[in-house]
């Protein structure tokens, strides 16, 4: 764009006419009076604006080179680093798995226990959050802290795992309480709740009181023909069977009235394992064995 400027100056000048006539004679000035300004009351210093603290940010989690390399945290394993749930506030949602599992550490940022797998037993992993921090969740764990014969505590181990492992966060939208005391078990649900009758550990293989949560479930053509895993573990017994003697909610063809009389396991009559609806409980259902045997 071109641009166009325009300067005029000019200069008049008083010349005389060639009369011989003097110039005039410059008037004098007129006197300037100066008047001092009054002095500008100085204005209250501005206190100085003070840098927000920075928001405090949750450490990240502790880099792995392979996940491959890490000890399995299942129903098998022993893990005794990992902290004892204190069973303190409500459980209320369930956290879901990635499809490459979550690395379990022992606080928030610090040391790694081991790796969560996306599927334990039959189903894929869904498991309690007990406590939050930030960008961490506290969950429970289908470990041991330590075998019966360790004379150590069992059951109770908790870690915590980053939100970057999680798939999904849900709601707990129903709750099982087993009584010892009133041999019985209780389900709520969204449709209300049910009460049945149940037997249970006997007090050499007592089961466990404390809080644990539904890990699996299936089917088997046995004397148990429908299985609701728990988290947790028989306190006396190292081993059952093959297996690392878990304590399990199961249907029982045989002998159910109400009492004691089991491995530790909680045995409900078939009917009764239908009318409790607990072949419809979300797999990762929070589980309160109160009382004891």
């Amino acid at each position: 764009m071109r641009l166009c400027a325009s300067l005029a100056v000019g200069a008049l000048l008083g010349i005389g006419c060639g009369d011989g006539a003097a110039p005039p004679t410059p008037s004098e000035p007129a006197p300037v009076t100066v008047t001092e300004a009054a002095p500008t009351p100085s204005s209250t210093p501005l206190e100085p604006t003070p840098t927000p603290s920075p928001t405090p940010t949750s450490p990240p989690p502790v880099q792995v080179d392979s996940r491959a390399d890490l000890e399995l945290i299942d129903p098998w394993s022993i893990t005794p680093t990992a902290p004892e749930d204190d069973r303190t506030g409500d459980v209320d949602s369930v956290v879901h798995l990635g499809p490459s599992g979550a690395v379990v550490h022992a606080a928030p940022g610090q040391a790694v226990i081991g790796l969560l797998p996306s599927i334990t037993l039959m189903d894929d992993t869904a498991i309690p959050v007990t406590d939050r921090d930030g960008d961490w969740l506290r969950v429970m764990l289908p470990s041991r802290l330590s075998l019966p014969s360790q004379d150590g505590a069992v059951n109770g181990a908790t870690g915590w795992i980053h939100v970057s492992d999680v798939a999904e966060v849900t709601p707990s939208t129903h709750a099982v309480v087993v009584d010892l005391v009133a041999h019985t078990v209780t389900v709520t649900g969204p449709d209300g709740t049910v009460t049945v009758p149940t037997r249970h550990g006997a007090a050499e293989s007592p089961t466990p009181p404390g809080r644990t949560y539904l890990a699996s479930r299936w089917t088997e053509e046995s004397s148990t023909p429908a299985v609701a895993a728990l988290g947790s573990h028989s306190p006396t017994l190292d081993v059952f069977g093959d297996g690392p003697a878990v304590v399990a909610i199961h249907a029982y063809i045989g002998e159910t009235t109400q009492g004691v009389g089991s491995n530790g396991c909680i045995r409900l009559h078939p009917d009764d394992w239908v009318r409790a609806g607990m072949e419809a409980l979300p797999i990762g259902t929070p589980v309160s064995i109160v009382g004891s045997a």
